[in-house]
This record gives C-alpha cells, structure tokens and sequence, in this order.
C-alpha cells in the first residue's frame, strides 16, 4: 500500500512540475502574434516569440501576421515528452503559403534560444489592454510654405503669446542642393563605383563588393561554433543580411548546415545578397536529394 502511494505521489509530482516551451520564428523577418488556445500570448508583435511553462500535452497555435494581407496559420501542436522546447518555423512553401514546420527539439534545460524578441510564461487569460494618452498644448500653430523662384533661399520663425509662425522660402531648383551637382557628394547612387549598374557581375541587386575574405572566415566561425542548427540560421542570416556574398561564400554557409531543408532555406534567403547572382544555379550542388534540386530549380525561375 505504502509503495503505491509513494508511486502515485511521484507520478503527482512529475506531471505537476512537467513543461513545454514554444518557440517560433520567421524564416524572414515577417512579424507576428502566438495564439495558443485561442489566447494571444506577445501583446507586440515580433519575429521570433517563446512561449513558456506550457503544461499538458496538446495545444491550439494560430500565427497571426502583422501585415494583414497576409493570412493566418494554424498549427496544433503536441508533445509526447515533456520538459523539450519545439521551435517552429514560419516560412512560405514551394506555392508562396505562410505554413509552419517543426524545427527542433531541444530538452529545455540545454535550451539556447534566449535570443527570441519576446520570451513570455504561457496565460490562458488576455493581456490588459494599455492606453496611451497624449495631452497637446491649445496653441496655435500655423505653418505657411513659400516656393519661389527667385534666388533666395531661408526660414523666418516667429514666437509670441499664441504659438509660433513658421515660414519657409525654398527655390524651385537650387544647384548647391541637387546631390547630383555636388562634387562632394558621395551618395551610392552618384558614386560610379558603388553603381549596381557598374557591376559586371550583377546589374539586379545592390551589391557593390563582395565579403572579404577576413571578414567571411570570422563569420563562418560563428556559425560552425553553433551547436543547433536553428542558431546557425539566425546567425547566418544575421551576418548574410548585411553583406554581399559570392557564390562560393554562400556555398561554404550552406554546406555547415546537416538537414538538407535548412541548406535549401539559406540559399533560398542568401539570392538577395549575392555578388555574382548569374552564376547563382551553381549552387545546385550543394543538395543531395533529387527532390531539393527540383525545388532549387523551380525557385529560380521565378526569379
């Protein structure tokens, strides 16, 4: 009797302190809110959200767009282990539609995804509603805007009891403020060498110089010392975002990833930010199945 009892207890005990954290990103940016069980769980809406101390084993997800030409996703998602963080990712399918895939499974104690925009502990009640009051001074502002086109240039700005007059003076065509008539102006578009036309390798994209060699190799660095491959994506992504790769830069990135969806994914996501775009279906050996190559090659011709 007393073994059944204890056995019962710590049956008790596991199921009490037993939990499950979500976690959902978007594959590019796209900001969104978590509904689980018909609650929205992050009051803002981000690109990457945790939820928390789910307990149970099953749940209703629905992802709702913060563009809203963009329709929802629904998910239901369950566990049969408990104590593991899911990660989802929302990304489009070979037909353009928002779905959500299961990323990872990681027990929470080894979790790393503390990197998420709003990490927030599950509540099956609504969030209060916040307000925001502005208070305006009673005060007149009035604003009167002159083009001319005589040579003068200025403001006047007058301040009295009532408020304040704002005149501005502009001509219609001043050459000291055309970028085009500066010399000094090293705007990318006047500047020859930054000129995506100028660039014999790509004349569809802003990419002006590749990645240096110095700065790729930190940056393949970071991503091999990742352990999961849902960290090696942000920061690939991360540092791809704010580069411009070659092919075989983009290659090298897409080759440290071991499930063959996430290779697809990167070079999917890395076209935007390639030096030598033309040379992009290259990049077909990087897959192993017959199946990716077709979808690589049905991606690129809808570019």
């Amino acid at each position: 009797m007393k073994t059944l009892l204890s056995a019962l207890l710590c049956l008790f005990a596991s199921s009490l302190f037993a939990q499950t954290n979500i976690n959902v990103f978007s594959d590019k940016g796209e900001r969104f809110w978590v509904v689980i069980n018909g609650i929205k769980q992050n009051a803002k809406a981000s690109q990457h959200v945790k939820v928390t101390n789910l307990t149970g084993d099953f749940w209703k997800m629905r992802i709702i767009f913060e563009n809203q030409n963009t329709p929802e996703v629904s998910q239901n998602v369950g566990t049969t282990e408990q104590n593991q963080e899911y990660t989802y990712q929302v990304k489009q399918n070979r037909k353009n539609e928002y779905v959500v895939r299961l990323f990872s499974v990681t027990p929470i104690s080894n979790s790393t995804s503390s990197n998420a925009d709003v990490v927030i502990p599950y509540h099956a009640t609504e969030l209060p509603q916040t307000t925001t009051t502005t208070t305006t001074n009673p005060t007149d502002f009035k604003t009167n805007i002159e083009v001319k086109e005589k040579d003068e240039t200025g403001f006047s700005l007058k301040v009295d009891e009532k408020g304040f007059d704002l005149k501005v003076n502009v001509k219609e065509e001043d050459r000291n403020t055309n970028p085009n008539n500066n010399p000094n102006n090293n705007n990318t578009w006047n500047n020859p060498n930054n000129n995506p036309n100028n660039n014999p390798n790509n004349s569809t994209n802003n990419c002006w110089s590749p990645m240096s060699s110095t700065d790729f190799a930190e940056a393949k660095r970071l991503v091999k010392k990742e352990t999961f491959e849902e960290n090696k994506m942000q920061v690939a992504q991360q540092f791809t975002r704010k580069n411009c790769l070659t092919i075989a830069q983009i290659k090298e990135i897409a080759q440290s990833f071991t499930f063959e969806e996430n290779k697809f994914d990167y070079v999917k996501f890395a076209y935007d930010f390639c030096y030598d775009r033309k040379n992009y279906f290259q990049l077909g050996e990087v897959f192993t199945f017959s199946h990716t190559k077709d979808d690589f090659n049905d991606f690129l011709k809808d570019r």
